[in-house]
């Protein structure tokens, strides 16, 4: 079962709207892909941040240990049903935006991430999370570095990210429904090379924006 690369297909050759920024430098992460393996995520904080403050966001963890900004819309949002995101969230499903990972920054304490390595293709992808309230706000993934994972109900204001598709809905819950404005993927809603799969069930809008 392929459930664990479903948030490996995120978009992220888009134009970046805040101009010329200089980028996170990636830690040292040899020998950090075990599974049991915790460590404190350390960022360099360099996000320049747009003269628009209505294109910031701020969220964090239950505590307020964990605080975050991130600039500009994400590139690619979605409700995962997979079983590694039933499991990280201990819930139905995932919902989770995908920013540029230069356009994301921790303001407070940085969160401790946890390495889970998939079985089925070897990568680890890492739960960001903190420490003294255990509340995930973030994911990263080894296959794709450019992007940082924002789960949406850590915002402060979280209607303010729409979800548009309901991805690996093959392991969604028997009572879990789907709304009409929602494209609908059994798996994966893109290729690896970034191509999009048709939809199992499209949605009955023909506003595709996102």
């Amino acid at each position: 079962m392929k459930d664990e690369h479903c948030l490996e297909r995120a978009v992220t050759t888009a134009r970046d709207c805040f101009g010329q920024q200089q980028p996170y430098s990636p830690r040292d992460r040899r020998g950090s892909v075990d599974n049991g393996r915790s460590r404190t995520a350390h960022r360099t904080e360099t996000l320049t941040m747009s003269e628009d403050n209505s294109l910031l966001h701020g969220g964090g963890c239950l505590c307020g240990r964990i605080r975050y900004e991130v600039a500009g819309p994400p590139r690619w949002q979605a409700a995962c049903h997979c079983r590694f995101c039933q499991r990280m969230t201990g819930s139905a499903f995932n919902a989770i935006s995908y920013f540029l990972r230069k356009n994301v920054r921790y303001t407070s304490a940085q969160p401790t991430e946890y390495a889970y390595v998939s079985p089925v293709h070897g990568r680890a992808l890492r739960p960001q999370f903190c420490p003294r309230c255990g509340v995930t706000v973030g994911l990263t993934l080894e296959r794709n570095e450019a992007v940082y994972g924002i789960l949406i109900g850590t915002f402060d204001a979280p209607d303010w990210v729409t979800v548009d598709k309901h991805i690996f809905v093959q392991s969604a819950l028997h009572w879990d429904a789907f709304a009409n404005t929602m494209d609908v993927f059994e798996e994966h809603s893109a290729t690896s090379d970034g191509q999009p799969v048709t939809p199992s069930r499209p949605r009955l809008s023909s506003d595709k924006s996102n």
